[in-house]
């Protein structure tokens, strides 16, 4: 079932029974071959198109939902609506992206937290984003802000004085 068992039977036989059959399989190959290095929608619908045998229709069907998958992850990464990222989720489950996209909506929660003065769970969110560098740019102060309050809600007045060195030098 391999491309080289088809091309040692053509070679072997190739007024055989079977050598249509064959040489279409390896056509089918190397049509894949070109989709596969390609990589576009396109080549994969055209392999798709073309294709007698279609022995790769799956991985062509899988490698187009990813492809488009990742173009509208590109589409909507950047979004400040939460729905965006969730409805991009429910679209591509299987995405590559969807670590990202997860992230992503982690970032949207704790901003959304940090507006309605819940910083603790904020920081939170925002850890769960992946922290501080994971972060847009734009939220990077927000995440400060969090945990400069997380940080200062620890103390106490039985706080030692390194304690609250390390607090101010922060």
């Amino acid at each position: 079932g391999t491309v080289d068992a088809f091309k040692e039977y053509a070679k072997a036989y190739p007024k055989g029974k079977y050598i249509d059959d064959i040489n279409k399989r390896i056509e089918d190959y190397d049509m894949w071959s070109f989709a596969s290095s390609a990589n576009t929608i396109s080549a994969y619908n055209q392999y798709l198109r073309n294709s007698k045998h279609k022995s790769f229709k799956e991985k062509a069907d899988a490698a187009i939902k990813e492809l488009q998958a990742q173009e509208e992850w590109n589409r909507v990464k950047n979004s400040t609506n939460i729905s965006d990222i969730e409805r991009y989720m429910s679209a591509y489950p299987n995405s590559s992206c969807i670590s990202d996209a997860k992230k992503r909506r982690h970032e949207l929660t704790a901003v959304s937290l940090y507006n309605s003065g819940n910083f603790r769970a904020a920081l939170n969110e925002f850890n769960e984003a992946g922290g501080r560098y994971s972060l847009q740019y734009v939220n990077r102060d927000l995440y400060d802000k969090c945990k400069e309050y997380y940080d200062y809600s620890q103390l106490s007045s039985y706080s030692k004085e390194n304690e609250l060195e390390s607090f101010l030098k922060t």
